[in-house]
């Protein structure tokens, strides 16, 4: 029985986004961080911003070269110079706006009626004036200065990432800065970037020579570049400032979250008593049940590894096997205190996706049984017309590889929800498959505890 807390419906991306504006908000993170140098998850509330083709516009990639004599590894990134000319016009129009309206970016986050929603508030006028007053900066600082760029590179310190300082200072998981990491970035006189361009400036790189620039000076037109600005609505900048938007996390979420990564079972209860929040959203955006679920991978893994892997891999060999029915338990207690089953960060999944890929069938089973809802699809990998992941990974693997363990996570979504299959008789033809299927399995299973 589902206690009152999860009575309450989780916040779910793909119902608030299409697939297409949840991609272009995550291609402006992108471009955020390789053309402008900033973190792409936050600190960006702007109303307009610049996306240009997105990935299109930037070509990257890391490869040995040398640099000055030293040999390093050289993170490249290959931009237009339209996208060049427009980064260097927003900085001067945001610069403007700001100093004009300097409360401009004042807000509050909230919580919102469903679970997992975060809502952001400005609070003052100031932005909206702002908003306006950037956009009419960006082709007044054309008409009046005429501004020009030349063809450019700059070298500068990275992390073995290729993030540069003002990135690798925000970001973890060991993305300090590497005396033997380049970044190098190089601007051409270009419409468009292909592969051919990249790869003659990587060969020059690889070889310790530095390209040839090209100094004549080129300028653009505003109504050559305002197509290559985005609008955003409140909802796009919680999604792209989700680092600052996901709710603050306390010492007992940060208990919980490392007893989950444990498996500390008795860990996990204690943080809960002390008001760990269940719907917890860690850094790269995964509820707790689906970092349960890793955790658990993780330690079978170990558990099952020769030396030479797990030497290689590191860590220390289990005691002894986890079961799924130790890991359901786990799942159920954070359920059972109100972890939505559907809660996720805008470009993550559900725990329902990462069970079915994995085919952990109690996992599913259990998620089902809370109410987890199949049909979600998975934002960073899906577009209109495709199957649900949760059903997709399943199905290939069931029909296409002949997992037994797939084919019983299809059999009982077959049962317990409704099928994406567009053809009805092949759906009833497979549910009553799915039907005997389990019926079967689950006399197998009496007949071996008798």
């Amino acid at each position: 029985m589902l206690i009152e807390a999860q009575k309450k419906p989780a916040y779910i991306w793909m119902r608030e986004f299409t697939h297409e504006r949840l991609d272009k908000v995550e291609q402006l993170q992108w471009v955020w961080e390789k053309l402008f140098h900033e973190p792409g998850d936050r600190g960006h509330y702007s109303r307009y911003q610049w996306l240009g083709a997105g990935r299109r516009s930037i070509f990257t990639g890391h490869f040995p070269g040398s640099i000055d004599g030293q040999k390093c590894e050289v993170h490249l990134n290959l931009i237009s110079t339209k996208d060049w000319y427009a980064r260097e016009l927003y900085k001067q129009a945001l610069h403007r706006a700001n100093l004009r309206y300097p409360h401009s970016d004042d807000h509050v986050f909230s919580d919102g009626a469903r679970i997992g929603e975060r809502v952001l508030e400005f609070t003052s006028e100031e932005h909206e004036l702002a908003w306006a007053h950037l956009w009419t900066s960006l082709w007044l600082i054309i008409k009046e200065q005429n501004p020009s760029v030349t063809e450019t590179i700059t070298i500068e310190p990275c992390s073995s990432w290729g993030y540069p300082m003002a990135i690798a200072e925000v970001r973890r998981f060991g993305n300090q800065l590497a005396t033997d990491h380049k970044l190098v970035t190089v601007v051409r006189h270009l419409d468009t970037i292909t592969q051919d361009d990249f790869d003659v400036v990587r060969a020059s790189l690889a070889d310790g020579r530095l390209p040839v620039l090209d100094e004549t000076p080129v300028t653009f037109s505003f109504d050559e570049l305002r197509d290559g600005f985005i609008e955003l609505s409140s909802s796009d900048l919680v999604a792209l400032n989700w680092a600052d938007a996901r709710v603050p996390v306390q010492e007992c979420d940060l208990a919980l979250a490392e007893a989950v990564s444990k498996l500390d079972r008795a860990g996990m209860r204690q943080a809960i008593s002390l008001g760990a929040n269940v719907n917890h959203l860690d850094e790269s955006g995964d509820p707790l049940l689906s970092n349960l679920l890793e955790a658990w991978f993780d330690h079978n893994h170990s558990f099952n590894a020769s030396e030479k892997d797990l030497a290689w891999y590191g860590g220390i060999r289990p005691d002894r096997e986890m079961s799924e029915n130790e890991l359901r338990d786990m799942a159920k207690m954070l359920l059972d205190n109100g972890a939505h089953p559907d809660i996720h960060a805008p470009n993550e999944s559900p725990a329902l996706v990462m069970a079915a890929i994995n085919n952990c069938y109690a996992m599913v089973e259990l998620l089902l049984s809370y109410g987890a809802n199949a049909a979600i699809d998975w934002a960073s990998d899906s577009y209109p017309g495709e199957w649900p992941q949760a059903w997709d990974s399943p199905y290939f693997h069931a029909f296409h590889e002949h997992n037994a363990e797939a084919k019983r996570v299809y059999d009982l979504l077959m049962l317990k929800r409704p099928s994406p299959l567009y053809d009805q008789k092949k759906e009833e033809k497979d549910r009553a498959e799915a039907l005997a299927s389990l019926s079967s399995s689950h006399e197998d299973e009496g007949n071996n505890h008798g």
